[in-house]
């Protein structure tokens, strides 16, 4: 992992990369412990009225998002989203 992160980063790229709880974990342990349980059925996109605003909005500084949260391996992504979803939409 040393080797892809040192190559990526010699290179003049828009990010950077670096290592992270997972990175010394083989594409079998990761996939086998915290990958996808299948693949999601594709919907079509819903598309919602929108209002201008008078400039960007920082949501972060207005309350309505949370900080990154890891769930760990207890696959419970669907969870933390449809909370940060309610939260958000309550706090606008």
């Amino acid at each position: 992992m040393d080797r892809k992160i040192n190559r990526h980063n010699i290179v003049d790229n828009d990010f950077l990369l670096g290592h992270n709880q997972f990175s010394d974990w083989t594409d079998e342990e990761f996939n086998k412990i915290l990958a996808s349980r299948g693949p999601i059925p594709s919907q079509e996109p819903t598309y919602l009225p929108t209002q201008a605003t008078n400039g960007t909005i920082d949501w972060i500084t207005a309350g309505a998002v949370n900080a990154v949260q890891d769930q760990g391996q207890c696959g419970s992504c669907w969870a933390f989203s449809a909370t940060a979803g309610m939260e958000g939409a309550y706090a606008v």
